[in-house]
């Protein structure tokens, strides 16, 4: 179940889910061969994903941006109010690394 506490961005992921403040983020980067996981926050008058490994922020418009065909789209994978610990999941790897 989802949480609906927190606000919603006014984007969907690639599996048209609607993005909310505290949600876990997969986000692929087809440039670098990586994954990232993120956190969705409102920071600074805007909502950003948060890298849970390095801190790196990075827009939503790049997160959930139209990708070619054949590039997978970032996708919701939690949040932290339903999965709580997710982040600790990763803790420990590379963001550089795909897993």
């Amino acid at each position: 179940m989802r949480a609906t506490k927190f606000r919603s961005t006014g984007m969907t992921d690639g599996e048209g889910k609607e993005v909310l403040e505290g949600d876990y983020v997969l986000i692929p980067s087809t440039m670098l061969n990586t994954e990232i996981i993120g956190i969705i926050e409102y920071k600074d008058g805007q909502f950003v994903a948060r890298s849970i490994l390095s801190n790196s922020i990075y827009a939503l418009t790049w997160v959930f941006r139209d990708r070619m065909i054949s590039e997978p789209r970032s996708k919701i994978i939690g949040n932290i109010v339903d999965n709580p610990n997710l982040q600790y999941k990763y803790h420990g790897k590379k963001e550089n690394n795909k897993w």
